[in-house]
């Protein structure tokens, strides 16, 4: 499944519900571009009787290659020496909690919101965001007034970015994609006429107006409602709906 919008809404939404208030125990950053955060959560009434807690470690990975959110049991050779940026989450997010998990409009980007103590032993927020696009892939920390502390990949504005992420700049969320909108906001008079006047065959008209839905979104979407506009709406605008009450199946085709 292509790691798009909707389907880092149904990661979060599921990770949201089995890590709200677990406890940091670890932090490992095995490569330049993930983090792996090792936790401890309570353990649920639907588990089997035991301890009460229960460990899990959540990687996050900002590589072009595969760029992920998800829990994991990985196993990896950590470097010797902590890079600057594991240091620096080690300081601030040692034994923090994490007190939210939330997704950034209709995006790929997910904010992790941790409780922790600061030097003076006083509780304050920490946010971590990982925006999982593709070779734009990023980890970006923060302060409590969201302001950057650190980031995997940095980048000013001589290098040509609308966007600069440096330390001490306000965080922004990723800008929308030129000339698209997001599919939560579409009524369906305005989808109807764009499409007819577009002429342009379902799936790439999908892709060309709106932004956040893959390819294969796009063609199942198209596949599900053959050739009538009408029912291309209707499927369009179900999917939607369904992002919208959270309400996700996983499901596991081989």
């Amino acid at each position: 499944m292509a790691f798009d919008a909707g389907f880092t809404a149904a990661v979060v939404e599921e990770l949201s519900s089995q890590l709200l208030n677990a406890r940091i125990e670890k932090i490992f950053q095995p490569s330049r571009d993930s983090v792996l955060l090792v936790l401890r959560r309570e353990r649920s009434s639907l588990d089997p009787a035991g301890e009460k807690s229960v460990g899990c470690k959540l990687l996050i990975d900002a590589g072009a290659a595969n760029p992920r959110l998800t829990l994991s049991d990985p196993e990896f050779d950590n470097p010797r020496v902590p890079p600057m940026f594991c240091m620096l989450l080690r300081k601030h997010l040692g034994g923090a909690r994490i007190t939210g998990l939330r997704t950034l409009g209709f995006e790929r980007a997910a904010e992790l919101e941790f409780e922790a103590r600061d030097e003076l032993g006083f509780l304050s927020k920490k946010y971590l965001y990982a925006e999982i696009m593709g070779k734009f892939s990023n980890l970006i920390f923060c302060g409590a007034d969201r302001r950057i502390l650190a980031a995997v990949k940095t980048n000013d504005l001589s290098s040509g970015s609308k966007r600069p992420i440096l330390p001490g700049i306000p965080y922004t969320p990723p800008p929308p994609q030129e000339g698209k909108r997001s599919p939560l906001e579409e009524e369906k008079e305005a989808f109807l006429s764009a499409f007819r006047e577009s002429a342009l065959p379902p799936a790439k008209f999908l892709l060309s107006r709106y932004s956040g839905l893959s390819p294969l979104l796009a063609r199942e979407i198209a596949f599900r409602a053959g050739e009538s506009d009408e029912a291309l709406w209707e499927e369009f605008s179900a999917v939607v709906e369904r992002i919208k009450k959270k309400d996700f199946l996983p499901v596991l085709l081989r």
